[in-house]
């Protein structure tokens, strides 16, 4: 069974005791490792309360053994902790992806919008935010097949070009992104059809 990760305790062990390694043995040890070695980050989540999954935010905040002490600015200007291993930091980029039930880009922002300043305080460059709002309508095909198909072509797509080149193209995030409920009434009717499946 996976062990989850254990919560940051804000110890600073990772930075005065055992520089770069933290104090809890689990499994986050062999992901920084894995971190250090990636050149793109991709990160996926479902929309919970306007913000990622728990466990996301756990992972981020157990990425505090690649920092250290020093203080420089971040490309927004902002106040960021030192890279521990500049060497094995450059041009390292960041991609996300979120999922949710809710129609339109305004439940999204707020996640997205805390993703671009993780990526800027980690010092990654932001690849591309993918964003599929209407999620569970995916599981009705007959629903509107062609924008259904063209969201699925996207959502292919992007993987090719994270994996390609670690940036996602605006066009193809725009693609996945279409909406399939043609107006707010038809979202109600399918949300009662949604639940009802289930």
């Amino acid at each position: 069974a996976m062990v989850p990760l254990q919560p940051c305790l804000g110890c600073f062990h990772c930075w005065l005791v055992t520089p770069g390694k933290c104090v809890h043995g689990d499994a986050m040890g062999d992901q920084l490792e894995q971190v250090l070695d990636a050149d793109v980050i991709v990160c996926a989540t479902p929309l919970y309360f306007y913000s990622m999954s728990a466990l996301l935010k756990t992972w981020f905040e157990r990425t505090f053994p690649l920092f250290g002490p020093g203080v420089v600015c971040s490309a927004r200007g902002l106040t960021r902790n030192s890279v521990r291993f500049p060497e094995r930091w450059r041009n390292k980029k960041l991609i996300t992806v979120v999922t949710g039930a809710l129609p339109g880009p305004e439940p999204y922002r707020p996640v997205n919008e805390t993703f671009q300043l993780i990526a800027d305080i980690l010092d990654l460059e932001l690849g591309g935010q993918l964003t599929r709002p209407e999620s569970y309508l995916l599981d009705y095909p007959l629903s509107k097949p062609k924008t259904l198909k063209r969201i699925e072509t996207a959502i292919v797509q992007a993987g090719r070009e994270a994996g390609a080149t670690g940036r996602l193209m605006p066009n193809t995030v725009a693609a996945a992104a279409l909406p399939l409920a043609a107006s707010a009434d038809h979202f109600r009717t399918y949300s009662k059809i949604g639940r009802a499946h289930v």
